[in-house]
């Protein structure tokens, strides 16, 4: 999984933290990469809703997220 994440392939990375999740439901490590996956995720999201609103010519808004992305 971890190396699926350095590779950006987020959603075969999710898969396999979620496939370890499911075998080991305690381990802290689990918890941690499944937070890393999600937070890259919603990043890549944002950042694909600042160039919209680049794109739209609503500069402030995609500035605004660019930040937090």
């Amino acid at each position: 999984g971890r190396q699926l994440l350095k590779e950006q392939q987020i959603a075969e990375a999710l898969q396999e933290f979620q496939l370890a999740m499911g075998l080991d439901p305690e381990k802290a490590e689990h918890h941690s990469a499944l937070n890393d996956v999600w937070r890259l995720k919603n990043a890549q999201q944002t950042f694909l809703d600042a160039k919209n609103m680049e794109g739209l010519g609503r500069f402030d808004e995609a500035l605004t997220l660019y930040e937090s992305a």
